[in-house]
């Protein structure tokens, strides 16, 4: 069944295959794309609220567009914009350990031997790319939802790099992921989870004079239970199967 209009033709903030040059450019590269993305907002507002074709399609919109705009007693000093982009999914790790989406899978998942931490998000993703198909523009790479998924716990070693790389190195928010895998696990209070994780397997690397690499699991695990942080992802439930929407 073909999928409903608005998930394949939505119209946003989003300006797919137009940040690709931010995670590693430079402050110049970055500060030009934040203003595109600022100019296409100011432009997309004004459009709502003001073009006569919406209007015409639909009056309650548009009037509720109307009633927008930049808050007034938040980012003074940028006047109404945010300072920051909401970078979701840049640069990551590529370890020796690599979270892919068969750890996401509902049925038959691959299970890491040495979580430090129970993700419990659907594979949520915004689209990569608009195309034009016979005469139609089309978003594609959109992932949300749906009853594929189930909670996973995170392998230690995907938040450590390659040993001949580096070895006092730990991140709880670049750590070595798919695309696909990372719509799962970047959500705040997972970040959380892995920075406590990284915390305390920091200080067992200090204390042992050894690589991060090197750290006990065994010993960590100890700790990370000590802490109440959760690592058996059967023991938190699996998400309640909905019904497809037509």
């Amino acid at each position: 069944m073909a999928k409903p209009i608005w998930a394949r033709h939505d119209l946003s903030h989003n300006l797919y295959g137009m940040n690709r040059a931010y995670p590693t450019g430079n402050y110049a590269t970055r500060k030009q794309i934040f203003n595109q993305h600022k100019t296409f907002t100011r432009g997309l507002f004004y459009f709502l609220a003001n073009d006569e074709e919406v209007g015409k399609l639909s009056p309650a919109l548009q009037k509720e567009w109307q009633q927008w705009g930049l808050c007034k007693d938040e980012f003074k000093d940028t006047k109404g914009w945010p300072a920051q982009f909401y970078v979701r999914d840049a640069r990551r790790m590529v370890s020796k350990f690599v979270i892919t989406q068969q750890y996401v899978n509902r049925n038959n998942p691959s299970i890491a031997p040495d979580p430090v931490t129970v993700a419990y998000w659907p594979t949520d993703l915004h689209s990569v790319r608009r195309i034009v198909k016979d005469g139609y523009a089309y978003n594609e790479g959109y992932v949300f939802g749906g009853n594929d998924w189930r909670p996973f716990g995170i392998s230690y070693r995907a938040l450590t790099p390659k040993t001949q790389e580096c070895t006092n190195l730990l991140t709880p928010t670049c750590l070595s992921s798919s695309h696909i895998a990372y719509g799962a696990i970047r959500i705040e209070f997972t970040y959380m989870e892995l920075g406590q994780a990284c915390a305390i397997a920091s200080a067992l690397a200090i204390d042992a004079h050894i690589t991060v690499q090197q750290v006990s699991y065994q010993q960590l695990k100890e700790q990370l239970l000590k802490a109440s942080l959760v690592l058996d992802a059967s023991k938190v439930g699996m998400p309640k199967i909905v019904a497809t929407p037509k």
